[in-house]
C-alpha cells in the first residue's frame, strides 16, 4: 500500500512470506488450505514437496523394516492366511471377469474380438446379460483354475444349454472350421 496516495498496490496482496524458508513469494506458489484464513498453505510448493520426500524416505523404509520384521516373526500365522485369501479372491473374481469378458466380445464393436464373436452373430441370452448372480448360479463353480468357459457349439451362443467350463486341452479340440 502506497502511504501518500492511499492505495492498495495488486502486486502487495498477491505476495505471500512462506514460514519455512522464509522467501517472498507470489501466491500461486502455494497450496490452497481452506482452513487457514487467507485460504493458503503456510509452506510454498517447493517447501511442502521436499519435506514429502524427506519424510517418505525416512518413514517409508522404516515402515518397510517393521513390517518385514513382523512378517517374519508371526509367518506361520500370517502365510496360511493369505494363501487362502488369494485364492478365495482369484476364484472369486474370476466368474465376474468371465461374465463381464464374455459381455463385452459379444456386444462391444471396439472389443478386440468381438469379429469372432459378436461380429459373427454369437450373443449372450438375456437372462446373462441381466444378472451375473443368474450366470452364476448357471454356470456353478469353477472346478479348477485350469477351467475357462466355453460354448459346445461354437457357432451357437452363451446360454446355459451351450456352455461349460472346460480346460485348454478341451477347448483346442473344440474350435470351429475356418475356410482357407
Amino acid at each position: 500500500m502506497t502511504k501518500a496516495a492511499g492505495i492498495i498496490d495488486k502486486q502487495e496482496l498477491s505476495m505471500k512470506q512462506c514460514i519455512k524458508c522464509k522467501q517472498q513469494l507470489n501466491e500461486g506458489c502455494f497450496y490452497k488450505d481452506v482452513s487457514r484464513k487467507d485460504g493458503l498453505t503456510n509452506w510454498c510448493k517447493s517447501c511442502v514437496k521436499n519435506h514429502r520426500k524427506d519424510y517418505y524416505q525416512t518413514y517409508c523404509e522404516e515402515i518397510k523394516i517393521r513390517c518385514n520384521a513382523y512378517f517374519q516373526k508371526h509367518r506361520k500365522e500370517i502365510l496360511p492366511c493369505m494363501k487362502a485369501y488369494s485364492k478365495i479372491y482369484i476364484q472369486k473374481n474370476y466368474h465376474r471377469r468371465a461374465w463381464s469378458s464374455m459381455i463385452c466380445r459379444c456386444t462391444d464393436i471396439r472389443h478386440i474380438s468381438h469379429k469372432n464373436y459378436g461380429g459373427r452373430g454369437i450373443t449372450v441370452c438375456q437372462r446373462w446379460l441381466d444378472s451375473f448372480e443368474d450366470f452364476k448360479k448357471d454356470m456353478g463353480e469353477r472346478p479348477s483354475p485350469e477351467h475357462s468357459i466355453d460354448r459346445i457349439n461354437n457357432n451357437g451362443n452363451y446360454e446355459p444349454s451351450n456352455c461349460k467350463w472346460s480346460t485348454m486341452k478341451e477347448q483346442n479340440s473344440n474350435k470351429r472350421v475356418r475356410g482357407r
